[in-house]
């Protein structure tokens, strides 16, 4: 979307509904019975928006990376954050990226830093990287797999992530937009020129 968007169409074809959802996911309106599928109503409801316009990088506790880096952009290199809505519970929040899939080296992110540390030394890459920072152990751990790596888009549940480098500073299971924003300054100023709603 850009900073002026039109939609154009019919009487009940979805334009409000559009409208609506961007508004729960982005504002963290809460989701009610009536904004449910009618047909599906106990189902759970999924709201995808897609981010373009992303900065190169990143910087994280004084260390720079990038969602390239960390394996969180989606086959065409763009963010993609899915919000469900069970029927009953809370929210979930959810990155669909194209990620690592080697066994034992695609949780990477739900390690925390005693877990990576010791996959690095079994690695015996301890000298090579930085034992105090985990995107950059996460990296080296990659990296090591060299041509072996394999990738499979898969959903990444934001609210296990153990990244304790975001901290505070970028809680996951904040709304999306604060997420966004927490990245760095360089998001505040994202155009949200694609974006895809997908209400089920």
């Amino acid at each position: 979307m850009d900073d002026l968007t039109a939609l154009i169409g019919k009487n009940d074809v979805g334009k409000s509904t559009i409208l609506e959802a961007l508004d729960i996911f982005f504002n963290q309106i809460k989701i009610d019975i009536g904004d449910r599928n009618v047909l599906h109503i106990d189902e759970e409801t999924v709201i995808g928006c897609i981010f373009d316009d992303l900065p190169a990088s990143i910087v994280l506790e004084n260390v720079t990376t990038s969602l390239e880096r960390e394996y969180l952009l989606n086959d065409n290199g763009r963010l993609e954050i899915w919000k469900k809505y069970p029927a009953n519970g809370k929210q979930t929040i959810w990155i669909r990226a194209k990620h690592p899939s080697n066994e034992s080296f695609d949780d990477l992110l739900l390690k925390k830093n005693a877990e990576l540390k010791a996959k690095i030394r079994s690695a015996g890459l301890e000298e090579q990287v930085n034992l105090t920072i985990n995107s950059e152990m996460r990296c080296a751990l990659w990296a090591s797999l060299g041509t072996s790596i394999t990738f499979e888009t898969k959903l990444i549940n934001a609210d296990q992530v153990e990244e304790k480098s975001y901290g505070p500073k970028l809680n996951l299971s904040y709304q999306p937009i604060a997420f966004l924003k927490q990245i760095g300054p360089a998001l505040m100023k994202i155009k949200k020129r694609k974006t895809l709603c997908n209400t089920q």
